[in-house]
């Protein structure tokens, strides 16, 4: 690609000549390599270009999922759970075919909005690492950020409890139909949530 530094004197006063590279440095990536960190003469860059260059530097290095592992599978992942196969039929039970459809209805009003808001905040500008509290905080302030960041960090807990008695409760059933309960339902659902919350603390532990 031409460069006007390329075309200044090379006999330039104040020991500022340069060297113009080759045609063959021009189109092969690997002898360009010395010309990316300055010039040949031994030029620096400037602050800016630094700064550009450890930015592109960073990108490059990041691992990004893409829409399907780091947005379809993620989202599959909670949908598919306790609410949907076990839960789904316990509240059609307690609150019937109607009061049922409309709270699904409004479960996905409130999804739609959050996820339109989501949008709107993220497409305002560069995405940075923090997740929901970065993009809140940065549109938002701080206060608001940290207040919903906490209400975030809360529903998480108790979505991780919600799965874990799910989970205990299948297990249970399992057990029940081989006769293999220990104590009681309700005390076998308490032994194996209180087991799988502590390997959940392990592995989030480990990291």
């Amino acid at each position: 690609v031409p460069n006007i530094d390329f075309y200044r004197q090379t006999a330039a006063p104040l020991g500022e000549k340069l060297v113009r590279p080759t045609l063959s440095e021009l189109h092969d990536e690997l002898d360009k390599e010395p010309f990316e960190d300055g010039f040949a003469n031994g030029d620096e860059l400037t602050p800016a270009e630094e700064a550009a260059a450890k930015e592109s530097a960073e990108s490059k290095g990041v691992v990004k999922f893409g829409w399907i592992k780091g947005v379809l599978v993620r989202c599959m992942l909670n949908i598919w759970g306790v609410m949907l196969f076990i839960r789904m039929s316990w509240i059609v039970g307690q609150a019937g075919i109607a009061l049922s459809c409309l709270i699904v209805a409004m479960a996905t009003v409130v999804t739609t909005i959050t996820g339109l808001s989501t949008s709107a905040i993220a497409t305002n500008g560069f995405v940075r690492g923090g997740g929901a509290y970065y993009l809140i905080s940065r549109s938002l302030g701080p206060e608001f950020g940290g207040s919903i960041g906490l209400i975030f960090a809360f529903a998480n807990a108790v979505a991780v409890a919600m799965y874990v008695v799910g989970f205990a409760e299948t297990v249970v059933e399992l057990l029940a139909g081989v006769d293999a309960i220990m104590t009681d339902e309700i005390n076998d659902i308490r032994i194996i949530g209180t087991i799988t919350v502590i390997l959940l603390l392990g592995i989030s532990v480990a990291g």
